[in-house]
């Protein structure tokens, strides 16, 4: 046997088992076997807690079987099957209110052998639940109090206790209803009630106030008190009138002494009565006891039309109250019209169509004018012409006074007419002016006739010899328009006859047709033409003309005598012998003759040439120049050389090449004598070519005489020739207008041809290049349909009537041109502005107003807008609107500049039905008129149904018939508005009872209790009188099951009711109707949950007066047995975000315990309660499901109601609870600012700090989601950093400046701001920027009325104020939505800006709005330009950049419509910079005057929507002295001969200077190498010789000259040299350079040219 024994200590709690293999042997052979070993366990170990100290808090309120804490402990052994139990509890009662799971619990114990146990500390500590109400001390309190009581003394000191603790218990008390008008206040924290307004003035004598008494806690609770104050009437009290105002009306005509009204104030006191101020000069007096105000003295509405008497009742106690009388004096017609001038002067054109008016002496209609001093029908006046027989040719507007042309008037046969007109008023008795007035009107002559001569032939002769200005012929013309102008048209050659203006033909010098011209003295003038036969006998009455002028001749000394020296050629016009010339000199000189027949002049004896070498001889007026030459003498080819040459020809062109022989053989030296020659032309000394160096020009000088001497160089013989440069014109200069724009007016309506201004221009050419003609240039407007232009005069006339209200102005451009051969013109800008005249009667809007009012409208009410527009620009402004009749009653006012037609029934007179007015508009000389229909309201009030006047218990089989209750309705209106008829309209209501005209309700059939559909019967019950309005008895019905064992105070139901008003009007107490079946200890209702165990509730509202609104709740009681359904809490309160999807699952209402119910939602009448079904139900598992779309800003919260329905064995029960839902809000909506964009205006240097704008944004998000906060951007283009200029406070948004600004360094700033999401509401009033056309809607508005019936829903909206011109109308959209609309398109320019006032009027009540219009600006204005030329001179050499000129042109457009950019145009414009901004003009290259002398440029003003306008810039260089005169050689090289004559010319030297004036003229000057033998002329640059050339002379002279300009600031010279070569006579002999010669010309050869 083997045994088994323990090698060491088990532990059963580590390894319970153990299986061991044995083996047994013997040596060789060997056996196994299992053993098997359980290890039991043994307790000895002691259970262990996990903590020493267990600690719970636990609210009061905790729910029973509720988990409050987990107990844990371990035990070591196994399977030690740990208890847990409580052992102890302080107190020893809480024992009782706490529960112990087995597993998890206080006390612990196993279950094994040996038990075991351990204890821990668990401590339960109970917070306060608010779980108790507060309560006052007393229900109810009720003092009395003084009136006169002071402001802040204390009434009452209500005091109220709460069971709970901490905040649980900390108690605010509020005045929570019937604290009417405020009057008491009540500390919150001590509730010590307070008198905050004076009680004297208050009406009521009794105050029932409920004071409640709110906890802090969670939920919060309360409690209600009612203080009863009784106001205690002091004698020292004010007496109290029964209105605060008075109204009264008396006739102007009321006798002294008569009664106007009499007034009275209540008091305990006597009253005495007394008129403070507002009685000027004692008009009236009131009774000290009886407050009767009569009349002490004559009323005159004139003076005085309304008093505002201040009236006192005072008591014998000094107390003193005030009101105010308002007493109108009624117009009596006591005035009668005047003139307001005895004379009035009008014309018209004998032209004029037929109702044409009648202009005055200013150009505007003729209007007799008279005043009346009354008003409305007693100073409306009609006028009336008094002549018949002006009545035959005008009339009178009877209305405005106004004249017009009823038939046709030919001034011929009466320029004037006379008569007088007579005006009187409407009124009763009708009154007149105290005299006529005289009208005189002219009638203006048409230039209708052209003047006719008394014959179309005249015939006369004269003898001769004529006598000058002899008369030869009267002619005589006549014109029935005017007086007449005479001149000669044609045929009067050599104007050998005048005419006098007035008449008759004069002789001044055969037969002559004289063509006679008469016109008359208008424009256009009317003409006609006469012929005149003048026939003349010869007489000698010209002289001989000598021909080929001037005479010059030149002979040799030589010369013998007899030989004829010149012949002398005259002409004589005349005839016959008067035509024989004879010949004779005045001086011989004894050496000369001519013959007397021919003209021959000969030498009749020798001439001594050393005593003479000049003659001049006069044959009668001419002279005749012979000069005597000798024989060495040069000699030009002909003495005199005429030339003409065009003003255009080229510079250094060859004009002329003078020549002349020298018969010694020696060379010539040619040169010009005058000083001033060499301005213009230049002749070669050496080869007598003439050039032109300086532009000729025939509008300056238009013939040049120069002299030319060719002289001998050896022997300094010279001869003399002229030569005569005649200048041709050239159409070189174009036309000039004398203005370069023009601009004037003319009145619209005038005659076609009435003249509007005349334009001249002139041509500094001559001939037929000056001659001018003007047209008109067609543009794109149609301004040549309306005018034409006379060609010579330049006469602007009208070719159709001007028509202001379709064209103001006109634009024209008249183009001038010269009739030369390439024809030059110059354009002009007339612009024609057409000026207004009245001649459109205003036109009403609408042809006839229908309008409705309400009789309880107050005074000012707005009845109806009536709107006139008038085409006339001027009398637009000036409409003038009146009632002309149907207002006998004065109740209605018309405002005369708006047309607004308001309520004025002052004195609450009784109103008829309706109202038929007719108003009239007028502007001054027009007027029209249209009917407004006014239907008045009469205001059906509500119908009251009364509490049950009789009732009779139903019996159950009782017979039909019988009477159950009777109903009274009450209905203050009278007539067909107080008719009540009732009608029941519930069905099963109307199937068992009926109900009679009086109200009262029978049954139809038996009734059987036993039917549960019959055992209580609901009701509804409608009354409704003859206007539409209804009441009920019933509203929404409520049932709810309660079990009978139900214990007292148990909520069954919870009613809610919601007031549409606001503040304490909103606030909602419920009470049970004293009138319910059900005893009122026995039901009661949380006067503000609604928390009820009730029959019938009644709501009503916190202020007066109360409105009440009923219920019927059914209560239904079941035996204890009946299980009711539970809902599992008792409110649900769930929450959605608005943007949560349709579908979204909100909730799940639960019933427990679980039993079968049917869910439902009660149907609300309100949003808040699901009236739109925003929310459905799950009938089955009473999940709340979302249905439709919610939004946060519509709707914050949602408070519905759910039924559980159920039937526990035939027995219907139901339980209802109520489920509110918060509407969260999410970032949803993004922040719009009130305005876009602003603009804001800073005056420079302003301190740092200064506001400049407030910027505002809405965003209609809440809490976080709807703050905004403002922040300031740079535009992206913009080079400033916006916030080192400005700042923005992020909270209010208020711009400020960082530094002081300068307008010349900026002039604009532009940046954004960016809002982020803000609940700020900005303070100006609505605004909308628009941009649209007319008819479409601008803005949209939206109005509410919360009246029930369509009647009183009804709205009205007009524009009140803010649009004069009747641009905008107001039009319904839809219902409730209307839309401001503008009729015409609107210009920004004209005005940019609307405030308009628009009133919403139901007839009874009116509402104000002001919608602010900015208009936006489009780009319909091109630039326009400031000049049309721009002319400067610019200095040659100016630096680049160099300031010019400023072009300028304006855009009344706004933004980059009206911000214009200049452009430069033309070949010359690259050396020129215009700034694109400013219009500046710079230099952009060096100018040289030599180059260039003038620029002509364009420049193009452009806005920003590409349109422009352009002008010409003319830059004239002004020269500077920055040229040399320059040599025309470098090097002049002179032979002489040795043996020449002193004062020889040897050289004319030439320099030309390219400058122009002063710094062009050139003095010449010898510098050096000249030794004293030659002299240079200043001015002609001829160097002579001076001295000898004797032997020992040097050969050679090298002679250094300078040409020096005379200009300014600093001369300028240059140098040359002159080499003279002394030539010896002996070594001289000329030899040609060649034996031949060789030259080609062109054919033809051009004239001048050298060959």
């Amino acid at each position: 046997m083997g045994t088994l024994s323990l090698a060491r200590r088990l532990d059963a709690a580590r390894k319970s088992n153990y299986n061991l293999t044995v083996r047994a042997t013997d040596g060789h052979e060997s056996a196994t076997v299992q053993a098997y070993i359980r290890v039991l366990d043994i307790n000895e170990h002691r259970p262990v807690f996990l903590k020493s100290l267990y600690e719970v808090r636990v609210p009061e309120d905790t729910s029973p079987w509720k988990d409050l804490l987990q107990i844990q402990a371990e035990d070591a052994d196994r399977n030690s099957n740990l208890l847990y139990s409580i052992h102890s509890s302080l107190p020893r009662e809480s024992s009782a209110l706490f529960h112990l799971d087995p597993k998890s619990g206080i006390l612990v114990r196993d279950q094994e052998i040996g038990i075991k146990k351990n204890f821990v500390k668990a401590v339960v500590h109970v917070e306060d639940c608010n779980d108790h109400a507060p309560v006052f001390l007393s229900p109810r309190y009720e003092l009395s109090l003084s009136n006169m009581a002071a402001l802040g003394s204390e009434v009452l000191r209500v005091t109220a206790v709460d069971k709970d603790t901490g905040s649980n218990a900390e108690i605010t008390y509020s005045l929570h209803s019937g604290n009417t008008d405020n009057i008491f206040s009540i500390d919150s924290s001590s509730g010590s009630i307070s008198v905050s307004k004076a009680l004297d003035l208050q009406p009521l004598d009794r105050f029932h106030l409920t004071v409640k008494a709110t906890d802090q806690g969670f939920p919060q609770r309360s409690d209600l008190c009612s203080v009863h104050v009784n106001i205690r009437i002091s004698e020292n009290t004010p007496p109290a009138f029964q209105s605060d105002d008075y109204l009264a009306e008396i006739s102007e005509f009321s006798p002294v002494g008569t009664p106007v009204i009499a007034i009275s104030a209540s008091s305990p006191a006597v009253v005495h009565y007394g008129i403070e101020n507002g009685n000027s000069n004692r008009t009236f007096h009131i009774n000290p006891f009886t407050g009767l105000i009569s009349t002490q003295k004559h009323l005159d509405f004139e003076s005085c039309s309304t008093y505002k008497l201040k009236v006192t009742a005072t008591t014998n106690a000094g107390a003193v109250s005030k009101t105010t009388v308002y007493i109108y004096v009624v117009d009596e017609n006591d005035n009668a019209p005047v003139f307001a001038k005895r004379e009035y002067f009008g014309k018209i054109s004998e032209a004029a169509n037929v109702n044409s008016l009648v202009m005055g002496e200013d150009n505007t209609p003729l209007v007799i004018q008279a005043t009346d001093a009354d008003r409305d029908a007693n100073s409306q006046l009609y006028f009336e012409i008094l002549e018949e027989e002006a009545l035959r040719v005008f009339k009178i507007d009877a209305s405005m006074g106004t004249v017009s042309l009823i038939s046709v008037v030919d001034f011929e046969n009466r320029a004037e007419y006379e008569f007088t007109v007579h005006v009187r008023d409407s009124g009763e008795p009708l009154l007149y002016a105290p005299e006529p007035a005289k009208v005189t009107i002219r009638i203006l002559d048409l230039n209708d006739c052209p003047p006719q001569f008394t014959s179309p032939l005249y015939k006369a002769s004269i003898m001769a010899p004529p006598v000058r200005n002899a008369e030869v012929l009267r002619v005589t013309a006549h014109d029935e328009d005017s007086a007449v102008v005479y001149s000669i048209a044609d045929g009067n050659l050599d104007n050998a006859f005048s005419i006098d203006s007035n008449a008759g033909v004069y002789l001044k010098s055969n037969v002559y047709e004289i063509y006679v011209k008469v016109e008359d003295l208008r424009t256009p003038p009317r003409t006609a033409v006469a012929l005149v036969n003048v026939f003349i006998d010869d007489v000698n009455d010209n002289a001989p003309h000598f021909l080929n002028l001037p005479y010059s001749a030149m002979i040799s000394d030589d010369i013998e005598v007899g030989d004829v020296l010149y012949q002398a050629t005259a002409v004589d016009k005349d005839l016959g012998e008067n035509a024989l010339i004879v010949y004779s000199l005045e001086d011989n000189f004894e050496l000369f003759r001519i013959d007397p027949d021919v003209g021959d002049i000969s030498l009749q004896r020798p001439l001594d040439f050393e005593a003479l070498n000049k003659y001049v001889l006069t044959v009668h007026d001419f002279s005749l120049t012979i000069q005597i030459r000798n024989r060495t003498n040069p000699i030009f080819q002909t003495l005199l050389y005429p030339l003409r040459v065009p003003e255009n020809v080229p510079l250094f062109a060859t004009i002329l090449h003078v020549q002349a022989r020298n018969p010694e053989g020696y060379r010539l030296i040619y040169n010009l004598q005058e000083e001033n020659a060499t301005k213009h032309f230049h002749l070669e000394f050496k080869t007598g070519v003439l050039t032109v160096t300086n532009p000729l020009d025939y509008e300056s000088q238009t013939m040049h005489v120069l002299t030319v001497r060719a002289t001998d160089s050896v022997t300094g013989a010279y001869s003399e020739a002229t030569i005569e440069v005649e200048v041709e014109d050239v159409n070189d200069n174009a036309p000039m207008f004398s203005k370069l724009t023009y601009s004037t007016a003319v009145a619209e309506g005038l005659p076609i041809g009435t003249s509007v201004l005349q334009i001249s221009a002139t041509d500094k050419d001559s001939g037929r290049n000056k001659e001018l003609s003007f047209q008109l240039v067609k543009t794109e407007g149609n301004e040549t349909d309306f005018f034409e232009i006379d060609k010579q005069s330049g006469l602007i006339t009208t070719k159709d009537v001007l028509d202001y209200e379709d064209t103001t102005h006109f634009d024209l451009k008249v183009r001038v041109s010269d009739n030369g051969t390439s024809p030059l013109s110059s354009e002009t800008f007339v612009r024609v502005n057409v000026t207004d005249v009245n001649d459109n009667p205003p036109d009403f809007v609408n042809p006839q107003y229908d309008t409705t009012l309400d009789e309880m409208a107050k005074c000012g009410h707005i009845v109806v807008k009536i709107q006139a527009s008038d085409k006339d620009a001027n009398d637009a402004n000036n409409l003038k609107y009146k009632i002309l009749s149907g207002n006998e009653g004065r109740y209605f006012n018309i405002n005369e500049s708006s047309g607004i037609i308001s309520f004025s029934n002052v004195c609450k007179r009784n109103l008829d039905p309706y109202y038929n007015l007719t108003v009239a508009v007028s502007d001054g000389v027009f007027q029209n008129t249209a009917p407004v229909n006014i239907d008045m309201i009469n205001r059906n009030r509500t119908v009251l149904i009364s509490n049950k006047t009789s009732t009779k218990p139903s019996c159950e089989n009782a017979e039909a018939g019988t009477r159950v209750i009777r109903l009274a309705a009450i209905d203050p209106d009278e007539g067909q508005y107080g008719a009540v008829d009732y009608t029941i309209i519930n069905k099963l209501a109307d199937e068992t009872f009926e109900i009679d005209k009086d109200g009262q309700i029978v049954t139809t059939q038996p009734l059987d209790r036993e039917n549960p559909s019959q055992r209580v019967i609901a009701i509804k019950v409608m009354a409704k009188d003859g206007g539409g309005r209804v009441a009920f008895c019933t509203g929404t019905e409520y049932q709810v099951a309660i079990q009978s064992t139900v214990n007292k105070g148990a909520p069954v139901i919870q009613i809610i009711a919601y007031d549409a008003d606001d503040g304490k009007n909103s606030d909602v107490t419920y009470t049970v109707d004293k009138t319910g079946e059900v005893a009122d200890d026995i039901i009661e209702i949380n006067p503000f949950t609604g928390q009820v165990s009730v029959k019938e509730i009644k709501a009503r509202d916190g202020s007066l007066p109360f409105y009440n609104s009923t219920v019927p709740v059914q209560v239904k009681v079941v035996p204890p047995e009946v299980p009711i359904p539970k809902f599992s809490e008792p409110l649900y309160k769930f929450s959605a975000m608005e943007n949560s999807p349709v579908g979204t699952e909100i909730g799940t209402i639960k019933v427990k315990p679980d039993m079968p119910v049917i869910y439902s939602l009660v149907d609300g009448n309100t949003v808040e309660s699901n009236k739109e079904k925003v929310f459905s139900l799950d009938e089955e598992s009473g999940t709340l499901v979302l249905q439709k779309a919610i939004d946060h800003e519509k709707t914050k919260w949602y408070q519905i109601d759910v039924v559980a329905q159920g039937n526990h064995n035939g027995t219907d029960v139901a339980s209802l609870v109520s489920v509110s839902i918060q509407v969260q809000d999410v970032n949803d909506n993004q922040p719009v600012f009130d305005a876009s964009p602003y603009r804001a205006y800073l005056a420079e240097n302003m301190p740092a700090g200064t506001t400049v704008i407030q910027v505002t944004a809405n965003d209609p998000d809440t809490e976080s989601n709807g703050l905004v906060t403002y922040s300031l951007q740079s535009l992206p283009d913009d080079p400033h950093d916006i916030n080192e200029v400005f700042s923005i406070d992020p909270d209010s948004g208020w711009i400020t400046t960082m530094r002081e600004t300068d307008c010349e360094s900026t002039r604009l700033y532009r940046f954004t701001w960016r809002p982020r999401i803000t609940e700020e509401k900005s303070s100006s009033p609505p605004a909308s920027w628009w941009r649209s056309r007319a008819g479409e809607v601008i803005v949209t508005m939206t109005t509410t009325d919360r009246d029930v019936s369509m009647e009183n829903r009804l709205v009205t909206c007009y524009i009140t104020d803010g649009d004069a011109l009747g641009q905008f109308a107001v039009v319904q959209v839809d219902e409730g939505q209307w839309g401001l609309i503008s009729k015409e398109p609107l210009d920004r320019e004209i005005s940019e800006r609307f405030t308009l006032q628009i009133t919403a009027t139901d007839g009874r009540f009116q509402s104000p709005v002001s919608v602010e219009l900015h208009v936006l600006d489009v780009n319909d204005n091109s630039p326009h330009c400031q000049q049309l030329l721009y002319t400067e001179a610019v200095t040659e050499n100016s630096p680049i950049n160099q300031f010019i000129l400023k072009v300028s042109a304006s855009d009344p457009d706004v933004g980059s419509n009206g911000q214009v950019s200049y452009s430069l145009h033309g070949p010359d414009a690259s050396k020129f910079h215009l700034h694109p901004r400013t219009g500046e003009l710079f230099t952009l290259s060096v100018l040289d005057r030599e180059s260039e002398v003038e620029y002509n440029m364009a420049v193009k003003a452009t806005d920003g929507g590409g349109r422009s306008c352009q002008a010409d810039i003319l830059l004239r260089v002004q020269d500077m002295n920055d040229n040399a005169p320059v040599f025309s050689s470098s090097l002049y090289q002179v032979s002489v001969f040795d043996n020449t004559t002193v004062r020889t010319p040897i050289a004319v030297l030439y320099a030309k200077d390219p400058d122009t004036g002063i710094n062009s003229e050139v003095r010449y000057s010898l510098v050096s190498g000249d030794d004293g033998f030659f002299s240079l002329d200043e001015f002609s640059g001829i160097l002579r010789l001076e001295r000898p050339l004797t032997s020992d002379a040097p050969p050679t002279f090298q002679i250094k000259v300078k040409a020096t300009d005379r200009g300014l600031p600093r001369q300028l010279s240059s140098l040359t040299t002159v080499e003279v070569q002394v030539v010896s006579l002996d070594d001289y002999q000329p030899v040609f350079s060649s034996s031949e010669f060789t030259a080609q010309l062109q054919n033809p050869p051009r004239w001048g040219q050298r060959s």
